[in-house]
């Protein structure tokens, strides 16, 4: 029996917009020649095909539209009989090969990457009650609006910082907002593209941060196989830095704890000892040293696994209606329906069913495919 798709087929159309104010400029037949990514505190590039031959006997001026640095490309999905649209990626063109040949190219980066071109100017925030990530993000994009994008904040990120910003060492906002998801309890961002009126003219960005992003409780959504999910693959890990049972952590002046070892699994179930001495930043007690050899051990006894899951964009909850970056999803896998029945997958004969957090995505538009980048709690990167 063949599924049935929650909406109809869905139609994808390209924009080209003005950078500095939204307006939409001209509709292009692009075509992404690989996926269109985007990930929470990042920043993602993908090229488009274009063929300005076409585009130029339709009466077009694809080279007058697409300037580098001044262009967005908007990426607009409508379902037949929808009142509204989905804007489901945005990027800049920061670069265009175009010549002879009658395909083009245009190279974009997600709307974030700004602000890795804008300085940082000097704030000094001293851990007061006004110091907070909120105050900082604020100031952050103050130094990149002068005739800059244009950003409406969306902010609550009530965490008190002490931390220092100088003109002088021309540090880039980017760098800035990615240090601050990076420190202890760090605020996570994105920017959505909006449309800025019903009538579909022109877009506007939403600057959006939170201690967390999305949804965090008992999963809304599901990604099934069979089902969505066209297909997986879980790799198990047991390289260093990914896998040991016998750990010591070591300071930046040489210190170390006292291993914190799995004695069950080396002495009762016959593993081998694998050594690994993982480094800590800053000066530790002996106290701090044993928590961290201690708490990677949890990770790394038994090694890593990390999923990479394929979901049809048709067939799957939709993204950006269903469900945004940072919320929880349910990863489904059947078992066999009858004792004794062949089971779906072959990696999880019994069935599997596990919580987990897209914080990233690639849109395969062409072959109908979304690859959501998983948050990986083992040692905090990601997946794809």
């Amino acid at each position: 029996m063949t599924a049935t798709p929650p909406l109809p087929a869905a139609e994808y159309r390209f924009w080209a917009c003005d950078l500095r104010t939204g307006n939409k400029v001209a509709q292009l037949p692009l075509k992404p020649t690989g996926a269109l990514p985007d990930r929470i505190s990042d920043v993602g590039t993908t090229v488009f095909a274009c063929d300005q031959a076409a585009v130029l006997r339709d009466g077009g001026d694809f080279i007058g539209v697409t300037t580098p640095g001044r262009t967005l490309i908007v990426v607009e999905r409508e379902y037949a009989g929808d009142s509204t649209s989905d804007i489901l990626w945005a990027g800049i063109v920061t670069a265009r090969d175009a010549g002879s040949d009658a395909e083009a190219t245009l190279n974009c980066a997600t709307v974030g990457s700004y602000f890795g071109r804008r300085d940082v100017g000097t704030h000094t925030y001293l851990g007061g009650p006004g110091d907070t990530d909120d105050q900082i993000i604020a100031d952050l994009l103050a130094d990149a609006a002068p005739e800059g994008l244009g950003f409406i904040l969306d902010t609550d990120c009530p965490t008190v910082r002490a931390v220092k910003y100088l003109d002088a060492e021309r540090k880039k906002v980017l760098a800035c907002l990615k240090d601050l998801s990076d420190m202890e309890g760090g605020p996570e961002w994105r920017i959505v593209t909006r449309w800025k009126t019903e009538a579909r003219l022109a877009v506007e960005h939403v600057f959006l941060a939170r201690p967390r992003l999305g949804w965090a409780g008992s999963p809304n959504i599901r990604f099934d196989y069979p089902g969505c999910i066209n297909k997986y693959n879980v790799t198990d890990d047991y390289t260093e830095g990914h896998g040991a049972n016998h750990i010591r952590a070591v300071d930046s002046n040489g210190g170390g704890s006292a291993p914190a070892r799995d004695t069950q699994g080396i002495t009762s179930q016959g593993w081998p000892r694998w050594e690994e001495d993982v480094e800590t930043s800053g000066d530790l007690d002996a106290a701090g040293l044993t928590g961290v050899a201690k708490e990677t051990l949890t990770k790394r006894a038994r090694g890593q696994a990390t999923a990479s899951i394929a979901v049809s964009l048709t067939y799957g909850p939709q993204y950006g209606r269903d469900w945004v970056l940072g919320d929880n999803a349910l990863w489904f896998v059947a078992g066999p329906e009858t004792p004794g029945a062949e089971s779906p997958s072959p990696r999880h004969p019994d069935g599997h069913s596990e919580v987990i957090r897209v914080i990233g995505v690639a849109l395969d538009i062409g072959n109908d495919t979304l690859t959501p980048a998983l948050w990986n709690p083992y040692d905090e990167e990601t997946t794809d």
